[in-house]
């Protein structure tokens, strides 16, 4: 590719679907969106706007690859690192020093642990505890109402359904009788709705005790 508008149209590419040139129902986008912000079309024109300014330094060799002794400047840097003491956390398959690296296997980490926290549970498990947690019954998620709590907790199912279940974004999608790009901004409202709400302590006095 020789421009960022080349790369927007390329259809073998990530970037071609976040900018809306390409369709994919299992590639998150807003999920990836939310980072640049709330209103999808100011959150493209802040990524692309990212993009750009990263194209415009050209190739980057001490981008290439992955690993702390890349992200360090090579070997010898590396090397003068571990002689001064300079210990830090280190995985191959991540670019960056070592307290991004603790702090991202921590996040997947925890997201494992909720994963594996929910034995036996269900996804009709999940649309009954949140229905009782929003006061409807379990058949009003899977409707096509647009009623706003029942979107809400249409939301919260595609959400932990995929985080704490590991479902995929499309099975979700069908149960709530959602498009997969309406179910892939619902995974977003989800997310902000279960942090604002606690869910998991929500749902562990709605459900019992093996809810992460």
């Amino acid at each position: 590719m020789n421009t960022v508008d080349a790369l927007r149209r390329y259809p073998w590419t990530g970037h071609a679907v976040l900018m809306g040139s390409a369709q994919r129902a299992w590639q998150p986008v807003e999920e990836v969106l939310a980072h640049w912000g709330a209103d999808r079309s100011a959150a493209r024109a802040a990524y692309e706007r990212f993009v750009e300014e990263g194209w415009t330094l050209g190739a980057q060799p001490h981008l290439c690859g992955g690993g702390l002794i890349r992200s360090l400047g090579g070997q010898t840097a590396g090397e003068q690192a571990r002689r001064a003491g300079a210990d830090q956390a280190y995985d191959e398959r991540i670019l960056g020093s070592g307290g991004f690296v603790k702090g991202l296997l921590r996040h997947v980490d925890a997201v494992d642990h909720r994963r594996l926290a929910w034995p036996g549970y269900q996804l009709q498990d999940l649309l009954e505890a949140t229905a009782g947690l929003l006061g409807l019954v379990p058949t009003q998620l899977t409707s096509q109402s647009r009623d706003r709590k029942v979107c809400q907790g249409k939301a919260l199912v595609i959400y932990t359904g995929r985080e704490w279940l590991g479902r995929a974004l499309q099975e979700l999608a069908e149960l709530t009788h959602m498009s997969s790009g309406c179910a892939s901004r619902a995974w977003g409202r989800g997310r902000r709705l279960a942090g604002q709400l606690d869910l998991a302590e929500a749902l562990k006095r709605q459900k019992g005790s093996y809810v992460p």
